[in-house]
């Protein structure tokens, strides 16, 4: 038995190259071939060479975190937690992961925007990037999840 380890971009074909099922596996072209464009041979489909979304684990959530009111970590959480967008954005990834592109539809905004709150709650530690899927499009989209290790902001008022 012999195993042929590929990354899914290895199987496209550039346009203008033959698609024989030899070119297809042993000429495979770099990535960076494919700037013209890239073709997937007919024996394969994009489905069955990149992840899509499917059976996605919702990691298990720890114990709380409890981070005190004069951490800087409560400040970039609060900063973060300001709008409205972002609040959505982590109730949406605290329910099951998902995509940017998922999220706008969720939260009813733009996939920009959405990236902009991702990033934010990311650097807060809010969120974490757990996989990575490709569009029907072959593009990859990273699957975030709110952390396994959720913060509580307390205050003393001693």
């Amino acid at each position: 038995m012999v195993l042929l380890a590929v990354s899914p971009a290895a199987l496209l074909v550039p346009i203008g190259q033959s698609l024989s099922a030899s070119d297809a596996v042993a000429d495979a072209p770099a990535v960076g071939d494919c700037s013209t464009g890239c073709l997937v041979p007919a024996r394969l489909s994009p489905s069955s060479i990149f992840p899509f979304a499917g059976d996605r684990e919702t990691p298990k959530r720890s114990d709380p975190e409890v981070v005190e009111v004069d951490d800087e970590r409560a400040g970039d959480l609060f900063d973060v937690l300001s709008a409205a967008t972002a609040r959505d954005v982590l109730r949406e990834v605290s329910e099951e992961p998902r995509t940017a592109p998922e999220l706008a539809d969720a939260v009813d905004t733009s996939v920009q925007n959405v990236h902009y709150h991702l990033d934010n709650l990311h650097d807060a530690g809010a969120i974490a990037e757990v996989d990575t899927e490709y569009s029907s499009r072959g593009r990859e989209m990273s699957v975030y999840t709110a952390t396994v290790r959720p913060q509580v902001v307390v205050y003393d008022l001693e």
